[in-house]
């Protein structure tokens, strides 16, 4: 990608990618005309060059040290009132920005990757892990219903923390909610992120039942991997979140605290086979009364097509030997490139991320006699706000 692609990418991620974050907004539009930026994000990985990752450098270095720039950043805990995204003074103040720490935002965004490790997600993983504990125990009522979890690109694994997470679903605009407390920790119990979620349309019954499963095993896997036992990497985390976001940092720092007290099996490979060799041995090692679970959500976002049909067939592979089953959770194109289209699916009004192309789509798969069977279970705004249960079948 030349600068004027990059610069292109940039203008598209603000309009459309960012509605919540008046200020990435405008820093979008900002870097978009500012070539020293734009070299920089041509200058990543192929797989890494996102406005994102540029916005995360930012924050980052934002996040690192006291500066003008963090007048504009809300998670910066800066004295003073947060200065308006429109203030004409924000385009001369990371002007100088760009120029005091270019060295060290040239390094970042060519060594670092995008990843969070979105916590809120976990309502909408249960939502899905649930429902399939219920429909194997209708098919087995007497076999215990264990699941084992593995994070294909696990960041800093915070999401196999599920089961002490503490879930509130509420109806959209209704009175309706449901609270699954999780696995309390002894003597830590503060330690359980509360993730609420809204959800959209009919109310699934299964909402309302007890937890149906045990996660037995948790690991994960993924080419950058985030100890949460370091602040430098830890801060990384934080700046891959919106600046104005309060709540999602919370959830965050309370996630990390839960990764520290209950830590999973967690690995660092290259993406690709190395990830999926790890995989297919702890695979291996699983119970036969246990049912592997392959999970991931908005990494697959990185990779281009051939690398997304080598994946598919090889997780088939892997699903056919093993009887696992994958919950995919990404975005409309990358769940296309995966399963096929999924039937049409109405705007849904009332929502923040109203538009497909801005909402992760969650899929369950399995392998079948012709091949792998997939099914498109629900919609979601990307960090959990709120989920739209489906339930509709895939290509």
């Amino acid at each position: 990608m030349n600068t004027a692609d990059i610069s292109a990418l940039l203008r598209e991620f603000g309009q459309h990618h960012c509605p919540e974050e008046p200020l990435y907004q405008r820093l979008c539009t900002l870097l978009a005309d500012m070539p020293k930026a734009c070299t920089w994000l041509a200058a990543a990985p192929p797989t890494q060059r996102k406005a994102n990752l540029l916005l995360a450098a930012l924050h980052d270095q934002v996040l690192a040290a006291p500066s003008a720039l963090g007048a504009w950043y809300a998670s910066a805990k800066r004295a003073g009132p947060l200065a308006d995204p429109y203030d004409p003074g924000l385009a001369q103040a990371l002007a100088n920005f760009l120029q005091a720490h270019a060295s060290a935002l040239a390094h970042t965004v060519q060594h670092r990757s995008t990843q969070t490790n979105e916590v809120g997600r976990c309502a909408v993983l249960w939502l899905v892990l649930q429902d399939l504990a219920l429909s194997r125990q209708q098919a087995h009522p007497e076999a215990p219903q264990r699941l084992a979890l593995f994070d294909l690109g696990c960041s800093a694994g915070l999401n196999l923390g599920l089961p002490w997470m503490d879930l509130h679903f509420h109806h959209h605009g209704g009175q309706r909610q449901a609270r699954h407390a999780g696995v309390p920790i002894p003597e830590r119990s503060s330690l359980a992120p509360a993730l609420h979620c809204d959800i959209v349309g009919p109310w699934p019954a299964f909402v309302d039942s007890p937890t149906a499963f045990t996660l037995s095993h948790r690991a994960g896997v993924d080419p950058a991997l985030i100890a949460v036992t370091q602040a430098e990497a830890v801060r990384w985390l934080q700046a891959c979140l919106w600046p104005s976001d309060t709540t999602r940092r919370q959830r965050l720092e309370a996630a990390v605290a839960l990764a520290c007290a209950q830590p999973a099996e967690l690995h660092q490979a290259a993406s690709g086979p190395a990830c999926l060799h790890l995989l297919e041995d702890w695979l291996s090692r699983l119970p036969s009364d246990t049912l592997p679970v392959v999970f991931n959500s908005w990494v697959l976002y990185y990779a281009d097509e051939p690398a997304l049909a080598a994946h598919r067939q090889a997780l088939l592979s892997l699903m056919g030997r093993n009887g696992a089953v994958w919950i995919s959770a990404e975005d409309l194109v990358t769940s296309t490139t995966l399963f096929g289209a999924p039937p049409p699916m109405p705007p849904l009004e009332g929502v923040t991320r109203d538009q497909a192309h801005t909402q992760t789509f969650w899929v369950t798969a399995h392998a079948g006699s012709n091949g792998l069977q997939a099914r498109y279970v629900a919609r979601s705004h990307p960090h959990g706000q709120w989920v739209k249960w489906e339930e509709v079948s895939g290509g």
